[in-house]
C-alpha cells in the first residue's frame, strides 16, 4: 500500500489542531491477466480488505487497463495482451464494489492521461490517496 498526499496543508487556518483529511483508495488494475502463482490469493485478500475498511475511505475508485488493436503497445512492441475479458477482466471478488461511477477505464499505464480521475479526487476534496495493485512497476508507479 502506498499513500500519496495531494496539496496537503494541515494547518492553513493557523489552528494547530489536526484536521481530518479526506481519503481515497485507488484500486489499480486488479485484473485477471496479472494473476500468477504468487498472486493467486490476492483477489480474496483485496475483497476482505475492502469489507474490513468500508468506513476508512471517503471514496474508493478502480482502474482497468484495456489494450486495443491499434495501441502503441501493439504498434511498437507487438504486445497483444489484455484485449479480452480473460486478461483484462476485473477480479470477480471485487466486482461487487465496482460501478460505472467509480471505474475508470484506461488505455495506457498511467491514470492521469486525462483529467477524469484527478477531477473526481478534487471534486470530493480528497487530500490523501492510498494505492493498491499488483504490477507495481507498471500500474502503481505510473499512477504515483
Amino acid at each position: 500500500m502506498i499513500k500519496i498526499f495531494i496539496n496537503c496543508h494541515s494547518c492553513e487556518s493557523g489552528n494547530p489542531e489536526k484536521i481530518k483529511m479526506r481519503k481515497a483508495l485507488m484500486v489499480i488494475d486488479l485484473q485477471k491477466g496479472f494473476l500468477c502463482p504468487l498472486t493467486k490469493e490476492l483477489p480474496k485478500k483485496v475483497k476482505n480488505f475492502l469489507l474490513r475498511n468500508k468506513g476508512k475511505f471517503d471514496l474508493v475508485l478502480f482502474t482497468q487497463y484495456l489494450n486495443r488493436p491499434k495501441s502503441q503497445f501493439v504498434k511498437f512492441l507487438n504486445w497483444r495482451g489484455f484485449m479480452d475479458e480473460k486478461e483484462n477482466g476485473l477480479f470477480e471478488e471485487i466486482k461487487l464494489f465496482v460501478n460505472k461511477n467509480n471505474l475508470f477505464k484506461k488505455y495506457t499505464y498511467g491514470s492521469f492521461v486525462d483529467d477524469k480521475v484527478l477531477n473526481v479526487l478534487k471534486k470530493n476534496g480528497i487530500k490523501e490517496v492510498w494505492l493498491m495493485g499488483i504490477a507495481t512497476e507498471n500500474c502503481i508507479l505510473t499512477f504515483a
